[in-house]
């Protein structure tokens, strides 16, 4: 008996060690700072905010602040990380926002079907960030100053977040262990 309390116990910790070295076999350890341009279809995306998720499509929420409060925009706002830097996707409630600035560089809209999209870098977080955007509903173009405030702690992982494949082959190899043991205690008897 002491002997299968033994060959339990190894199984089990040979499977804990099986399952944490494919956790880490999986992790993405590539940590580093994009301090210069990053071209991403055409748009350069300088002085992006480096965030400490993996890379992916994400959620987050974001507040709009100033112009004169008849315009709104989507929030939670669509998040796209590569190589840790974001790009949020801003989605105004007009179609009539011909483009935006975000730290002095001119972003035009990806999309002007019923909304106004744009596709900009989150160049800072839990902090009003200045930015223009040009409205042509009035009279004339106007540009307008806003701010938008990325809210870290909101981040969701929009589905494909999770890697499931380590959790996977520890329950095979838990199976496993556990099939073999049986196997072994019903052949002493």
């Amino acid at each position: 008996m002491k002997k299968l309390v033994r060959i339990v116990f190894a199984c089990v910790l040979a499977s804990a060690l099986c399952l944490g070295v494919a956790s880490i076999g999986f992790a993405d350890d590539e940590e580093r700072a994009v301090d210069s341009a990053v071209e991403s279809d055409g748009n350069l995306f300088l002085n992006a905010a480096n965030i400490d998720v993996d890379d992916g499509d994400y959620t987050i929420d974001v507040a709009l602040a100033g112009g004169s409060g008849k315009v709104s925009i989507a929030s939670p706002a669509n998040l796209t990380v590569k190589d840790h830097v974001a790009y949020a996707q801003v989605e105004w409630s007009s179609e009539n926002y011909d483009y935006m600035v975000v730290d002095g560089i001119k972003y035009l809209p990806v999309s002007n079907d019923g909304c106004s999209l744009f596709e900009v870098p989150v160049t800072a977080y839990d902090k009003p960030i200045t930015i223009y955007a040009e409205t042509l509903a009035m009279s004339a173009p106007h540009e307008i100053e806003y701010t938008l405030t990325f809210d870290s702690a909101s981040v969701m992982s929009v589905g494909g977040g999770f890697n499931a494949l380590p959790v996977v082959i520890g329950v095979v190899v838990v199976v496993l262990v556990v099939i073999i043991v049986v196997i072994a205690a019903r052949r002493r008897r």
